[in-house]
């Protein structure tokens, strides 16, 4: 009866070795970066806005090697009449952004650069995504400041379908992101959670049957 008591206990401290493990080797990544050497300057701006029929939207593609969580994004985004945008990352089709949020945030940027965080927006390794601004009603003129520095093909709506175009300034972005929890070992630790249910109830069972 001992050893099986023992044994249960070796079973708790493995799991909790490796999920302390992976806890401690979790790593962060930084999926796009065109921010670190830009400036805050709103002469330096895409213009996301929609008024008097007319509207413009804006994307910037990035992708991961590996499946990430995105956990943080840092970006120059202001509103210098007030306005608000909805502000998330779109799948790819075609080369241009889908049109369809995956994940999103609506925003009222005032004159800071924004830091938003934290985030849970999950993408999958080897995949092209857009990191899209859009109004998100009419009337709204927000700034996306851009890095002149940096060349990159852009998303593009201007009330129509989604497009891209190359040769264009990157707007100012670093978005970070981090492992999420191995699927296998979760799927290991809670095999271990069952063994030791039914463990316990045949321990249970024999107590029952000695006392009897």
């Amino acid at each position: 009866m001992g050893f099986r008591v023992r044994r249960w206990t070796a079973a708790i401290g493995a799991v909790s070795f490796l999920l302390a493990a992976n806890t401690v080797r979790a790593e962060t990544f930084v999926v796009l970066d065109t921010l670190s050497s830009a400036s805050f300057d709103q002469s330096n701006a895409y213009s996301i806005f929609s008024s008097f029929g007319s509207s413009q939207s804006v994307a910037i593609s990035f992708s991961s090697p590996i499946d990430l969580m995105i956990t943080k994004i840092d970006t120059y985004i202001s509103a210098p009449f007030g306005g608000t945008i909805d502000f998330g990352i779109m799948s790819d089709i075609d080369g241009h952004p889908s049109g369809q949020y995956l994940s999103k945030i609506t925003l009222d940027p005032s004159f800071d650069p924004l830091s938003l965080g934290p985030l849970d927006w999950t993408i999958g390794g080897g995949l092209k995504y857009w990191l899209a601004a859009e109004p998100s009603v009419d009337g709204e003129d927000v700034t996306w400041v851009f890095n002149k520095d940096i060349l990159t093909t852009l998303g593009l709506n201007s009330g129509g379908d989604w497009s891209s175009q190359g040769g264009q300034f990157a707007p100012a972005v670093m978005i970070e992101g981090a492992t999420p929890l191995p699927g296998a070992l979760v799927l290991f630790a809670s095999g271990l959670g069952g063994v030791g249910f039914f463990e316990l109830r045949r321990k249970r069972k024999e107590t029952s049957a000695v006392a009897a």
